[in-house]
């Protein structure tokens, strides 16, 4: 799942209510599904994992179970909206060392 950076709540609301695609039947009456999630593994940024383990149960209280997981990676890199721009300074005679600091700490005027 790619990362939609609000925490994928839509997408994993309707994974884990159709169990994951899984399937179950019983023979002898309906399947009640139930699951173990509890909450998203932090990865870095708003990205996670959480392995689900889904228990389908019938009338008689017989179950199975499966298991999946549910990722949102961040595979995107990210937009540069603000081009550097090149800096042209008067030699001060000792280096522009200020001068050169403060351009590269605002990464040249570039924004992303």
């Amino acid at each position: 799942m790619a990362c939609d950076g609000l925490g994928n709540t839509v997408e994993l609301t309707n994974w884990l209510s159709s169990n994951g695609g899984a399937d179950a039947n019983d023979a002898c009456g309906n399947v009640t599904w139930t699951n173990d999630y509890t909450n998203l593994t932090s990865g870095c940024g708003n990205t996670g994992s959480a392995t689900v383990i889904f228990t389908a149960t019938d009338a008689c209280g017989n179950t199975t179970t499966t298991s999946a997981t549910f990722t949102i990676e961040d595979n995107l890199n990210p937009t540069i909206t603000t081009q550097a721009q090149d800096l042209s300074v008067a030699c001060d005679g000792l280096g522009n060392t200020v001068e050169l600091t403060n351009w590269l700490s605002s990464n040249g005027g570039a924004d992303a």
